[in-house]
């Protein structure tokens, strides 16, 4: 087995903020050329819903969250504020009647 170096790789914690949901949190490893729809698909494996919005939150408090959903081409390493050195926090939603997060 080939094993990549720490610095390619980047552990997320994933949060589900979906109200009544049963799983709230599950970690995932991101690898450096997974893009932001690679992400949606390793987490739709965990989760039973068909559309859900993602959103990444910065570790540093004057950061903005980021929402994730129209970036799906983007390499997730490059995205503004993901810092592949530190954990990093993703927050999911169910997309319930139209409403976005």
């Amino acid at each position: 087995m080939v094993q990549l170096s720490q610095d390619k790789i980047t552990q997320c914690v994933v949060h589900d903020l979906t109200p009544g949901s049963e799983q709230k949190k599950i970690n995932i490893v991101v690898r450096s050329p997974y893009t932001v729809e690679k992400v949606f698909r390793n987490i739709s494996t965990q989760y039973p819903y068909e559309e859900y919005d993602l959103v990444l939150q910065p570790n540093s408090t004057g950061n903005p969250l980021i929402h994730l959903n129209a970036r799906k081409n983007d390499l997730l390493f490059g995205i503004p504020a993901f810092l592949r050195t530190r954990r990093m926090y993703l927050s999911c939603c169910r997309r319930m009647f139209g409403m976005v997060m």
